[in-house]
């Protein structure tokens, strides 16, 4: 048998074209890959044509299966394109934003170049096919993202099919990345049916005929593969709701304030007051609520919006540092009238909360600012008279009884850099300047993902997510390591974004924490949107008729919750289905190194032989 030629080594690797064709791909590089950049964004919000994304990013596959030239730097550009449009609502918070804009914008292009970088190898160098290739190394980008630190697990593929997801039956079983693994499946069959229509009349080599006989019959089986994911979604989401059906309701009062972030970047006397007089109108309308239905459980206020902070001293007789107080800082000083300034801070927020259960005498669900003062008696201060102390912030959400007794307290785990913390203000002290505060606010994160429970006669127990923590898909799984939660709860402060597609797009991305979790998601959200989304990750609730009448405004309203029970296949195992994609990615490279190592010792022997 003759050998074949170089340049059909794979199925995967094209005939080299006539040099008109290659003039005609290069000039194509730029406008293909940019042109899928701006599709992918026309796909979430402001413009929510989530239809779009199934075939999106065909017209940059396409390139990746057959371009040549700047591929890679185009793939990067049209990353960067999205990105700059997708998130450009972040520029709004504060003026040092336009950095994190750009910042995030690069991200996302990084993602883009990564992916461009990964088909590319494992298509044209292992012979791997696109419909394989672009899920896997797709996934694990989005994957790599979530995780990092400084990630950002929005704009996944999965959230532009967010109004589908009642018949997404796969969520519960390999989370949101199972859907952005499928979205990108149906573009890379239809790419790879796009490069045979532009083959077709080319020319083969008689010994490359079964080649691509065999190439059209594989991707008649992935085709065969996208179309069945497709119709055992909505067969597996009916199998959910037969698996996990409600075994109670809780009704429950959401707050929904409608507060410009400056009352906190910028406080004045004449904004402190007018957020007072709009928290009394809302407290009277809670109020009018409950006195027409008893049947209420809890009341549940937005991220950081009450008019206090939740001040608490502590006595230690120890080095925090060597107990559970998450603190490692030098001491500072308390003078005696600082410290009884502090302790009368103290009695007033006790105070203030116990005027407020006896206005609304049902639990409820703060979202404050968390001090807490760990004194120590026991040291000898280096100036007579004074108290040492240390001082750690949370993001909190406070429990509160009918009678104002705190039950519980959740601190929040995931913190946002700048938002509410500096990163490497050790290394960089410049960094400070990317901050949209003068004063020292940074946070520290919470440590126990732990459900809060109203122990009452017909009781609840429910998880708290504050701000973008209903972002973070393997976040609310931890929170089932214990005890099992009968919903989630979500608290957020979008007043930094003024009524921008921000508020649209945060709400589509919680859907999928419901729907991986099979429980409701109450959201209580400043400047909105505020909603109870379903087990299935459907609406249920809205403070007023649409999504966006639902933003931008102040509001209350009642709603029946569903109580769940049970634990999902994501819930359980986790990110299964990610890790799966990252083990055969890394296997893909160990055996091209191990490949690569024997060749090369094979190449020696010979040489030396040779010698």
């Amino acid at each position: 048998m003759a050998d074949r030629p170089a340049n059909w080594q794979s199925p995967a690797t094209d005939p080299s074209p006539p040099p008109q064709a290659q003039g005609w791909r290069e000039r194509l590089v730029w406008p293909l890959s940019l042109l899928s950049g701006l599709l992918l964004w026309l796909a979430y919000f402001p413009a929510d044509w989530g239809w779009l994304a199934w075939f999106a990013l065909v017209p940059w596959l396409w390139l990746l299966r057959i371009g040549r030239g700047r591929v890679l730097l185009s793939s990067f550009a049209g990353g960067m394109l999205f990105g700059l449009l997708a998130v450009q609502w972040v520029r709004l918070a504060h003026p040092t934003m336009y950095f994190a804009w750009f910042g995030l914008a690069l991200l996302l292009a990084l993602h883009w170049w990564l992916f461009a970088v990964g088909v590319r190898w494992l298509v044209t160098r292992q012979g791997w096919p696109l419909p394989l290739a672009a899920p896997l190394v797709w996934t694990v980008c989005e994957f790599v993202r979530a995780r990092l630190d400084i990630g950002f697990s929005w704009y996944f593929l999965a959230h532009t099919q967010h109004h589908l997801l009642p018949y997404l039956g796969l969520v519960p079983v390999t989370g949101a990345y199972g859907i952005s693994a499928l979205v990108m499946l149906v573009n890379a069959v239809i790419a790879e049916f796009l490069v045979r229509w532009h083959r077709r009349g080319q020319c083969c080599p008689a010994s490359m005929t079964a080649t691509v006989a065999l190439s059209n019959r594989a991707l008649f089986w992935w085709s065969l593969l996208a179309v069945g994911l497709l119709l055992v979604n909505p067969l597996l989401a009916r199998h959910w709701q037969k698996g996990f059906p409600p075994f109670g309701v809780a009704r429950i009062v959401i707050v929904q304030p409608n507060e410009p972030q400056e009352i906190r970047n910028e406080p004045s006397e004449e904004r402190w007051q007018k957020f007072l007089d709009s928290f009394k109108e809302l407290v009277m309308q809670v109020h009018a609520h409950l006195r027409h239905d008893p049947q209420v459980k809890l009341v549940v206020w937005p991220e950081t919006s009450m008019p206090y902070t939740w001040v608490r001293v502590e006595k230690v007789t120890a080095d925090p540092a060597s107990t559970n107080t998450p603190v490692a800082r030098p001491w500072d000083l308390f003078t005696p009238e600082k410290f009884e300034k502090v302790r009368e801070e103290e009695r007033e927020t006790l105070a203030t909360i116990r005027e407020l259960a006896r206005l609304l005498p049902v639990p409820q669900v703060h979202g404050v600012n968390t001090r807490l003062y760990f004194v120590d008696d026991t040291g000898t201060p280096s100036q007579p008279g004074a108290i040492r102390y240390r001082l750690v912030r949370y993001n909190s959400a406070l429990l509160v009884d009918s009678q104002g007794n705190v039950l519980g307290r959740y601190d929040k785990m995931y913190c946002i850099p700048f938002g509410e913390y500096v990163p490497l203000r050790d290394i960089f002290p410049w960094m400070e300047w990317l901050s949209p505060y003068s004063d020292e606010y940074s946070i520290l994160p919470g440590t126990q993902a732990k459900p809060l429970a109203v122990v009452t006669k017909g009781g609840i127990r429910f998880a708290v997510l504050i701000c973008y923590e209903d972002t973070v898909p393997h976040l609310p799984r931890q929170f089932f390591a214990q005890t099992t939660p009968d919903f989630f709860v979500n608290l957020s402060n979008d007043g930094w974004f003024h009524g921008s597609e921000e508020h649209e797009q945060h709400l589509a991305i919680a859907r999928f924490r419901a729907a991986e979790t099979r429980r409701a998601l109450v959201r209580s959200v400043n400047m909105g949107i505020s909603a109870v989304i379903d087990g299935d990750g459907s609406i249920l609730a809205l403070p007023k008729e649409n999504w966006r009448a639902s933003k931008a405004c102040a509001a209350v309203f009642v709603a029946d919750v569903p109580q769940y029970a049970g634990l999902t296949i994501y819930v359980r195992w986790g990110d299964w289905f990610c890790w799966s994609c990252v083990a055969g990615l890394s296997l893909s490279l160990l055996v091209s190194a191990g490949r690569h190592f024997i060749l090369h010792r094979r190449s020696s022997g010979d040489s030396t032989r040779s010698a």
